[in-house]
């Protein structure tokens, strides 16, 4: 369960905090890189409207990650994060996809 030890203890405050603090810098590492991604598709006519998506959903993820801290933490709006997620993973095969082209085809 969410906040708990496998032995079903309730995590304290400093294991809490420690997580938060871990996500965050792992959540600004991934913006500093979709960022760059973003701005290097965006030089670009053809690949322009990945750019616009990539940055689209980035900012729901960002929007909806600030919630979670707002709001601490409402059920829907966590899920909705890890909805959120996996919609990013989903953007960044497509921005795979599109760039990379049928390059890598598998035989």
């Amino acid at each position: 369960h969410l906040g708990e030890t496998p032995e079903g203890e309730i995590l304290n405050v400093a294991s809490l905090t420690a997580i938060h603090f871990i996500h965050r810098i792992g959540a600004l590492v991934v913006t500093g890189i979709l960022g760059f991604l973003a701005f290097a598709l965006w030089r670009n006519p053809g690949t322009k409207p990945l750019a616009i998506k990539l940055v689209a959903v980035l900012a729901l993820q960002i929007a909806m990650g600030i919630g979670n801290v707002v709001f601490q933490l409402p059920l829907w709006l966590a899920v909705a994060h890890n909805g959120g997620a996996a919609l990013l993973l989903v953007t960044l095969i497509l921005v795979n996809y599109r760039v990379a082209g049928n390059r890598h085809r598998i035989s």
